[in-house]
């Protein structure tokens, strides 16, 4: 699993990074601090790469403003490993992703991505059947914005 997580580390930034160096036309040059265009081509990227690359099957994908933690909340079934691809604008320098599993209405944290980027990246092989709880933040934001775009991923 190391190495598929070091494989698809490498590959997402490749990926994002690749989205931020097309052109811009003149209405994102404009309004790039608002538009979502961004985070919906690095979506298109990432769905690309998901599923013809690895053969991956997407079972959620979210984009919103980010201006303080957001938590989405799915069911995820034991037997199936889950990747988590959360990924940001270019006003996000630290993005994080961690995982809480439902035990006995206590959320217990399972997985967490600590790395000091905006495309964090986590697996889960879920111990049991239940609801899951992703939680989502901005730790650090470029300076002089609080806010920006995200989106996040989930596929098996």
């Amino acid at each position: 699993m190391g190495l598929v997580m070091k494989f698809l580390s490498i590959f997402l930034s490749f990926i994002i990074q690749f989205a931020f160096s097309q052109e811009k036309n003149s209405f994102e040059l404009d309004n790039w601090d608002t538009t979502m265009r961004p985070i919906m081509l690095q979506a298109g990227y990432l769905t690309t790469m998901i599923e013809d690359t690895l053969g991956a099957e997407i079972v959620r994908v979210e984009m919103d403003i980010i201006n303080q933690p957001k938590d989405s909340f799915r069911y995820l079934f034991e037997g199936w490993t889950y990747g988590i691809a959360a990924f940001a604008d270019w006003r996000v320098i630290d993005l994080d992703v961690e995982i809480y599993k439902d035990v006995d209405g206590k959320w217990i944290l399972i997985e967490k991505d600590d790395s000091t980027d905006n495309n964090p990246l986590i697996f889960v092989t879920p111990s049991a059947t239940g609801q899951y709880r992703i939680h989502v933040k901005a730790y650090k934001f470029l300076e002089g914005f609080d806010a920006a775009h995200y989106g996040l991923i989930i596929f098996h």
